[in-house]
Parts: structure tokens; sequence; C-alpha cells
């Protein structure tokens, strides 16, 4: 095939397994002064691509993430991956990098072995597509070819006896349960004076995780400038609320209609938050970023009765 000159396209015809398998091409077919990429060289460019705005392949903007951007940090960055740094990529191959996979797991478990995967895989990958003259990654696939692996007997074990624990847990859990919870929290709140007393915005933040069960902090981030505190859809009382999405791990703007009369604790936190950052009033948007989403175009669920 690369006699008959389809090395450049060959590519296109096969799928990820099969174009992985194709040799590496031999010296002389490399430009002469290309220089390959080190390992430690490949993680500072991926981190520097995943703290960048970027998008997918529809077109659709990508935020940069703070959770992922830790994650290639961490997985980068520990002693049995850094320690390779220094070697080039085309000097690496499908057993190193089981071999790598399997002292992760070995060391730190399943979860370590596979986010060393599938960040090791995806930070290749972009190189080859994207980088490729850069990063010198001319040759085929071999990390597609490494092997996969799977929990040990003790793991399945352990994680088995954590999903029951947790079903048990979110069985045993009722609505008088969170109310008793609220209870005790706005008690405490009011027990605290002077310097010690707990702000409008962390209540408004714990009420808020407690009924919609949010998972992400972001959730309780909403900048000033995007709450209106009459719905101009809405009926008389109603307010609306409206995230950005490069606050929300979705990327998806989403509006929230609150009854003011309802939450007393937003109403103070934006009272708060007219003078200074409180956890409602944030200003999630940097001076001289892009403009606010409409309310008009977000997502409005239906308005929750008190």
């Amino acid at each position: 095939m690369r006699e008959l000159g389809f090395s450049a396209s060959v590519g296109r015809f096969l799928d990820g397994a099969e174009w992985a398998k194709l040799g590496n091409p031999s010296e002389s077919d490399r430009d002469e002064g290309v220089v390959c990429w080190t390992w430690g060289r490949l993680g500072e460019e991926y981190k520097l691509y995943l703290s960048e705005m970027r998008e997918d392949a529809t077109g659709r903007a990508i935020y940069p993430s703070e959770d992922s951007q830790s994650d290639v940090r961490g997985i980068f960055g520990r002693p049995e991956v850094a320690r390779h740094d220094g070697r080039s990529l085309n000097d690496l191959d499908e057993t190193w990098f089981e071999d790598v996979q399997e002292v992760l797991h070995k060391t730190y478990g399943f979860d370590a072995y596979r986010k060393f995967r599938a960040y090791g895989q995806a930070a290749l990958n972009w190189a080859k597509t994207f980088r490729r003259k850069d990063s010198g990654l001319d040759g085929r696939a071999w990390w597609l070819l490494a092997e996969k692996r799977r929990r040990t007997k003790t793991e399945v074990e352990k994680k088995v006896e954590r999903d029951k624990a947790l079903l048990k847990k979110k069985a045993a859990f009722k609505v008088e349960h969170l109310g008793m919870a609220l209870d005790r929290h706005e008690r405490y709140c009011a027990s605290r004076t002077g310097n010690e007393r707990v702000s409008p915005g962390v209540r408004w933040g714990f009420w808020w995780d407690a009924l919609t069960g949010h998972r992400r902090g972001s959730g309780t981030w909403v900048a000033l400038e995007d709450v209106q505190f009459q719905d101009p859809r809405g009926e008389p009382g109603w307010g609306l609320a409206t995230w950005q999405p490069d606050i929300l791990k979705t990327h998806d703007p989403f509006a929230f209609r609150f009854r003011r009369s309802a939450y007393t604790s937003c109403d103070a936190a934006c009272a708060i938050g007219a003078q200074q950052t409180s956890a409602l009033a944030y200003s999630a948007r940097p001076s001289g970023s892009s403009p606010p989403v409409s309310p008009l175009r977000a997502t409005s669920p239906s308005p929750v009765r008190p």
C-alpha cells in the first residue's frame, strides 16, 4: 500500500484496531529532523489543550473542566507514570502500556487503571489526530492494542458489598429524614452569632443541594446578573435564575423559576450579593466574557410550589 502511494489515506478504510496493527514506518520513511514528543511532553501538551475552550465533532462548545484537568494532572503525575516522562513516544508500545496499567491497578486499585487507560489513550489519540507532525506519532496506534483489565475477585466482592450498602441506605432514607436534616441545620445556623454565623449563601446552597439532589457544587453558583426577581413570562412573585453553560457539567444553559416568598435565604443571599460575593450571587462570568445566554432559550422546568 505504501509503495502505491496510499499511506496517507489507507486509515480511512480501516477501523481503529486494524489501523493499530499496521507496522511503524522505517527510519527512511520519516522526514529528516522530525523529533518525536516524549511521554512527559505529551502530558503537558494535553493538559494545555484541556485548559482551553474547544469544540466537539458537531461544533458544540466544550468549556474547560477543572475536574478533568485535575484527573489528568493526577494520573500523569503518579510516580509509576511520571518516571517515563523522558521516553520518546515512538519507543513505547502496547506492552509498555499494559505494564503501566498493571502496576497502577495493583498499587492504587481499579479506578487508577481505568483513569490511566482513558486519559492516556485520549491524549495519544488527540496527538496523533490533531498534532501528528508536531508529536511525531506517524506510526501505528499501538495504544489501541493494549489489553483491558477487569476487577479482581476481591475487588468485585467489595464492590458488591458497597452496592448493597448504598441501596440499603437509599431505601431507608425517607422524606422525613430530609426534613429533620434541614431543621437541624437551620437550628444550628440560628445558634451562630458574630463572625461565626452562617451566611445566607451557605444556607441557600444546603437547601438547594438537599431538595434537588444536585451532586455538584456548581449548581449553587449563579451570577447575580442572571437572576431576575420577576420572571418576564411568569406570574407576579415568581423569579427566574439562569445558570450559564460554562459552569454546568452538561454545558447546557439551565433556568429555574423560584417563588421569592418561599426562598427567604435566596432573597437574603441576593441582597448581600449586591454588595459582595455570596454562594448564590456569584460572578460566574469573568469581565469581558461572552454575553449571558438568554433565559428564553434555556430549559425552564415547571414551577415548584412551596
